[in-house]
């Protein structure tokens, strides 16, 4: 988490007109914070656990209606 630049995520989020109700993203959601996709998928077909049937891109996700925790 110390690695994260702030203004970088949330210059990315903006850049891709994704909206918090938090004054600043949340670092342990920043894209860097999470694996591979693309290696994750790779190792679970690799293993014989999953396969790829469809990609989904997420239009909105809301997480709750609570008023921002910052």
């Amino acid at each position: 988490m110390r690695e994260f630049d702030q203004k970088a995520i949330d210059a990315s989020f903006a850049e891709c007109d994704i909206l918090t109700n938090c004054r600043q993203y949340p670092k342990d959601e920043a894209p860097a914070a999470y694996k591979d996709f693309e290696e994750v998928l790779r190792s679970m077909k690799g293993a014989g656990l999953a396969s790829e049937v469809a990609r989904l891109r997420a239009r909105f996700v809301i997480e709750d209606s609570d008023k921002a925790d910052d």
